[in-house]
């Protein structure tokens, strides 16, 4: 896998991972964590697998965490060590929209950039050595609002989200995701606008 950094106008850089003939990028839009997926050439898609093997072992870990957190309800990142914190972490799986999220431990987010109706939606889940994030795009053509059928994105707003306090592991992974180091000795680039 191959790991790019891209300095946004946000004071960060936005993160692209390529496997292969697979593009996954995590970046901010404003405040708003995104994850995408996509074909290298650009094909059209309708859904779309992504894994990272343990072998990736940096990257692995970022993710592990990200789901670890989500599914035992440690969304907002408590150190796990304390009654207060374990206390907290129930309460939070004991939420309805919790466990619309998190079933048979997958984790299923819907974009908050869509209608409920006809929504982006991507699943992680774990297997013994790897994470997969499987993306997929539903239409409806009742609502009339256009896609990029060359790419499924996901939105998790900070405010105003389907999925009550799921904006901060996807921050922090942005986060975490931004001490990697870029691989193939490739240099930071400006994106270009």
């Amino acid at each position: 896998m191959t790991i790019e950094k891209y300095r946004n106008d946000y004071d960060s850089f936005d993160i692209t991972i390529i496997d292969s003939n697979k593009v996954l990028s995590v970046f901010l839009g404003g405040a708003d964590p995104n994850i995408s997926c996509q074909y290298n050439d650009y094909k059209r898609i309708d859904e779309i697998t992504f894994v990272i093997p343990n072998t990736e072992e940096d990257l692995f870990n970022i993710f592990n965490k990200l789901y670890k957190n989500i599914v035992s309800g440690n969304v907002l990142d408590y150190s796990p060590d304390s009654s207060e914190a374990q206390q907290l972490m129930k309460n939070e799986t004991s939420y309805s929209w919790y466990q619309e999220v998190v079933r048979d431990g997958i984790i299923t987010i819907l974009s908050d950039a869509y209608p409920v109706n006809c929504p982006n939606i991507l699943k992680i889940s774990k297997e013994k050595n790897s994470i997969t994030l499987s993306f997929m795009q539903m239409n409806n053509p009742e609502v009339r609002l256009p896609k990029n059928p060359f790419c499924i994105t996901i939105n998790i707003r900070q405010e105003g989200s389907k999925i009550h306090d799921f904006c901060f592991p996807f921050k922090t992974l942005f986060q975490e995701l931004q001490n990697l180091t870029e691989t193939k000795d490739k240099k930071i680039l400006k994106k270009e606008a």
